[in-house]
């Protein structure tokens, strides 16, 4: 990923003075400074990832009904990026809305994991309607 960062902020500060062509140019280390502070902030967001895997499974393996509801509620809301993924998947690169072109694996990997996500979330539902959360059968009250 740096560098790809570092040719995003390369054509970022190119394209800034296009259009500012009277404003003075950042420092030369300014591009090494944000790929840094980029990279910093993907392996932040990374460990932040792993550690809400990591509650979701521990709370699966003790059966907590709360990460049952907010495994299934953060599975739903992927379906929510569908069409966008969509959409840039069949129109191809978004270089003319962003002016960065993006590698075309992400719109595929983001439409890919919205649909098994959004299939999991429906089956996580359909489960907790027929047998409750962790699939535990339900029991009838007594009397």
């Amino acid at each position: 990923m740096g560098g790809m960062i570092a040719d995003i902020m390369n054509q970022s500060m190119q394209r800034s003075q296009q259009r500012y062509p009277s404003a003075t140019p950042p420092p030369p280390e300014f591009v090494s400074a944000m790929t840094s502070f980029m990279t910093g902030a993907v392996w932040v967001g990374a460990l932040f990832g792993f550690a809400i895997c990591l509650v979701a499974i521990v709370g699966a393996l003790n059966r907590w009904t709360w990460i049952y509801y907010a495994v299934m509620v953060l599975l739903g809301l992927g379906i929510l990026g569908l069409p966008i993924n969509a959409i840039n998947v069949v129109r191809g690169s978004n270089a003319l809305a962003y002016g960065v072109a993006l590698p075309a694996w992400i719109n595929e990997i983001g439409l890919l994991s919205g649909i098994v996500g959004g299939a999991l979330a429906i089956a996580m539902l359909y489960a907790l309607v027929k047998r409750g959360p962790w699939g535990v059968t339900r029991q009838l009250p007594a009397g």
